[in-house]
């Protein structure tokens, strides 16, 4: 997958790295370019995209600012009630929006427990969910939405045990049964079980919980190696569970965010459906001597996602802000016959450049 996001975004690196040597003109055309259009901070870009419902961001996972990031974006929403979409299990979003209301550490520290071996697997996560709760207490309605498939089994059984022990304890005998007669009687149980769940009514917050949860499931069935798209799946749950005309801040990988590409994404789907298309800002956050938390290991590992002589990063390191933000419009400096169709302002609507971020830990 790394390998995959970094080949996707080469020709803007190439483009954003153009070397300074016989082509000085052009250069300062760029640096002109990123001038007029760098924002003064979070506050003017939050409110630029005010008419815009949904930002949805892409990001590096395992990134300890990027938490800080998104609470800063979150706390400068006006509006009391709030979709926070995000690259997870509908089963562990479920677990998060319980936290939210309860205050239950113990449940949160468990779905995150279950984690391990994932970016989610970490104290600036457990850190971060601890702060949004601390946003809804302040009268904040924050609706948590997971749009990923259910990978993470232990927490999908977290989740239902949660909603209704009585209920679901013999689903799960049934699954722990079938999984004692090995992975095919596994499967064909898991098939059986959604079949039942998948279509009943959602008449609750936690019918509805259930009804994510059997659908995430039915699509990892259809996906069991994670080998196949999984911008597909992701854009389906997307656009049935997310409400356009609320206020939205969608949290995915950077690969699934570009809006042009010869591969579908998440958000190049999106832009085929009227309501999202009108209602998204999709922005980027790009790194420079930044780190990365290795999601087995939990090794900081370096991340230098932009070169020091890219001409947005040389901008950038002007400015007294930690992140500095660009809107992209489109322009013919990016119309080039090497460029067109993978440029900035194709792929997206703004860029974010954060230099020095730290690795997330354990």
């Amino acid at each position: 997958m790394m390998k995959r996001f970094l080949c996707l975004l080469f020709p803007v690196f190439l483009l954003l790295g153009m070397a300074t040597a016989g082509l000085a003109a052009t250069q300062e055309d760029f640096l002109a370019y990123f001038e007029e259009n760098a924002l003064p901070g979070l506050q003017a870009w939050t409110k630029e995209i005010s008419e815009k419902s949904i930002l949805i961001m892409g990001e590096h996972h395992g990134v300890a600012d990027n938490h800080s990031l998104y609470l800063d974006i979150l706390r400068s929403f006006p509006e009391e009630h709030i979709q926070l979409v995000l690259e997870m299990s509908p089963s562990f979003a479920f677990l998060c929006g319980e936290y939210l209301q309860t205050g239950n550490e113990t449940l949160l520290q468990n779905a995150i427990g279950h984690l391990v071996g994932t970016f989610g697997y970490s104290k600036e996560h457990l850190a971060f969910w601890q702060e949004v709760r601390q946003l809804a207490q302040q009268g904040k309605r924050i609706d948590v939405i997971g749009v990923d498939q259910e990978f993470q089994l232990k927490n999908t059984a977290l989740a239902l045990l949660t909603i209704d022990k009585e209920r679901f304890t013999p689903v799960l005998q049934r699954i722990n049964a079938a999984g004692s007669r090995g992975a095919d009687a596994l499967m064909k149980e898991l098939a059986a079980i959604v079949r039942e769940h998948e279509d009943l009514p959602a008449d609750s917050e936690k019918d509805q919980a259930v009804q994510d949860i059997m659908l995430s499931l039915g699509q990892l069935l259809e996906n069991p190696m994670g080998d196949k798209e999984r911008d597909v799946p992701l854009y389906q749950t997307f656009v049935r569970r997310v409400k356009p005309d609320v206020r939205t801040l969608g949290i995915f990988g950077g690969q699934h965010i570009t809006k042009a590409g010869k591969a579908p994404t998440l958000v190049s789907q999106l832009m085929q459906e009227d309501l999202f298309r009108e209602q998204a800002a999709v922005a980027q956050l790009f790194y420079v001597d930044a780190s990365y938390m290795d999601a087995r290991s939990g090794q900081a590992l370096p991340l230098q996602g932009l070169t020091k002589d890219s001409v947005i990063v040389q901008h950038a390191q002007r400015q007294q802000e930690n992140v500095a933000i660009y809107r992209l419009p489109a322009s013919p400096l990016f119309e080039g016959p090497d460029v067109k169709g993978l440029s900035l302002p194709d792929l997206y609507d703004y860029a974010l450049v954060t230099s020095g971020a730290q690795a997330c830990s354990r």
